[in-house]
């Protein structure tokens, strides 16, 4: 088969793999507006959104291992506890920050989790570092560094640092999940929902009124799941880091929903970070883009590698990839 009609079969595929990544996004980046607008409790909104979200993906689950589910729980340990424990912190973190400072500035900080990760993997796993990611993630903290700057109610700062925290734990699960790269830990995600929901139930979640109780149903059975569900399998059309860029949409999309629905403006200075941020991933994505492409034609020139159809989607990357 001649280059023309490789092309011709790899542009549906890479279109669908795009409409797939871009759904994902447009799935989770109302994840602060919600919450914003159910105006309950930290942990009424844990303990119903861990609830939903336990059973959805509890499903999927079910579903990836043909209904054995002793063994997706057994197949996970121990690093899934681990990795269970630290999304749950993460989850956790962020919907306390959003009830504490602008979900902008949650939004903003949490988008630093790629380059993070980097630098775990580097200390942790002793992944190499190119220099490109190093530049980028000194201009990553000083994006996330502004937000800190300037005089603000002592609440608003307590929520930037646990949005901080957040991130940073975000960014070791990823590290954890790369050390495990051979094991499925989507059933960690479904642990760290139904920790977060039990805690939460503890710490005094109430039932809300039926209109908030359906907004968060449907926020956790639904946006979340469906985010999980379309990113991940957007990995199978389209390379890692192409679906970690576009990912990169929610730093846009997020504060774009706060505010045309309930009119949240960002601060100047968490509009200059997230600029910053979100300039400086695009820049190091494509560039990393760039880098594999000439691996490739590299790759290319000294032989092509005829072990795989051409018809066939990508195998399964990491989405982060710094």
């Amino acid at each position: 088969m001649g280059s023309a009609d490789r092309a011709r079969l790899d542009r549906p595929t890479r279109v669908f793999g795009l409409l797939l990544a871009l759904s994902g996004v447009v799935a989770l980046s109302p994840d602060a507006l919600i919450i914003r607008l159910v105006d309950e409790s930290p942990s009424t909104v844990l303990f119903w959104r861990g609830l939903f979200s336990t059973l959805s993906l509890l499903v999927i689950v079910t579903v990836m291992f043909r209904g054995d589910l002793r063994r997706a729980f057994l197949s996970i340990l121990p690093l899934g506890a681990l990795v269970a424990g630290l999304h749950g912190a993460s989850n956790v973190s962020f919907v306390v920050a959003v009830s504490h400072t602008t979900a902008a500035n949650v939004l903003v900080i949490f988008g630093a989790v790629p380059l993070f990760a980097a630098l775990l993997s580097r200390a942790f796993l002793g992944e190499p570092v190119p220099p490109r990611t190093w530049v980028a993630i000194a201009c990553v903290i000083g994006g996330v560094g502004l937000i800190f700057t300037g005089t603000r109610p002592q609440a608003a700062l307590f929520g930037d640092l646990v949005a901080l925290l957040g991130a940073v734990c975000s960014a070791a699960a990823i590290t954890c999940v790369r050390r495990a790269k051979a094991v499925n830990m989507v059933p960690a995600a479904v642990l760290a929902a139904a920790v977060v929901c039990v805690l939460a139930g503890f710490l005094g979640a109430t039932v809300p009124p039926s209109g908030d109780l359906a907004l968060l149903s449907f926020h956790g059975a639904v946006l979340v799941a469906a985010a999980a569900a379309l990113l991940t399998t957007a990995l199978r059309y389209l390379p890692a880091p192409e679906v970690s860029l576009i990912s990169r949409g929610e730093l846009v999309l997020g504060p774009l929903w706060l505010w045309v629905i309930i009119g949240e403006v960002p601060a100047p200075t968490t509009i200059v970070s997230g600029v910053i941020i979100a300039a400086t991933l695009t820049t190091h994505t494509l560039l990393g883009l760039r880098a594999d492409r000439q691996e490739s034609v590299a790759e290319t020139r000294l032989g092509p590698i005829e072990n795989a159809a051409p018809d066939q989607p990508a195998a399964p990357q990491e989405l982060v990839d710094p």
